[in-house]
């Protein structure tokens, strides 16, 4: 199953590691699922990590988070940029597009997001919006 992260959910993975966000991240390495990312969406995660505010509350130094991004793309499926289309329906946050479109161009299942405006879409072709929650839910379901 391929599945898209929002950054909120990987910058949550680190600063709370017991979390729902980290489980999601722990299912990820132990391999069920697929992330797909994108070269707008790695950096996004970079950049995140990388905010002062965040680095308080996790305490990895830059070099720790550009390990942790690459250990990150290296569990992914990466899209080339020209793969995936350009998409403009997130339409209150329209940096969010990055994500459905790498949704919509790896034929991905499920978006996590605990972002409101990616969350009010709730599905776009198909593909489902879930909370981190209800996607642990999902594959615990899957896994009994």
């Amino acid at each position: 199953m391929r599945v898209v992260l929002d950054t909120n959910v990987i910058v949550s993975s680190l600063i709370s590691p017991q979390g729902v966000r980290s489980q999601v991240r722990h299912e990820l390495a132990q391999g069920k699922y697929d992330l797909v990312v994108s070269e707008p969406i790695l950096e996004e995660y970079r950049t995140a990590l990388n905010y002062p505010k965040v680095v308080k509350k996790h305490g990895k130094s830059p070099k720790e988070i550009d390990i942790e991004v690459k250990m990150l793309q290296r569990f992914s499926i990466t899209l080339e940029q020209e793969q995936i289309p350009t998409l403009d329906v997130v339409k209150d946050d329209p940096k969010d597009n990055k994500f459905v479109e790498a949704a919509a161009a790896a034929g991905a299942a499920y978006i996590v997001s605990g972002d409101p405006h990616l969350l009010d879409l709730i599905e776009y072709q198909g593909i489902k919006i879930i909370t981190p929650s209800s996607f642990l839910a999902l594959l615990l379901e899957e896994n009994k």
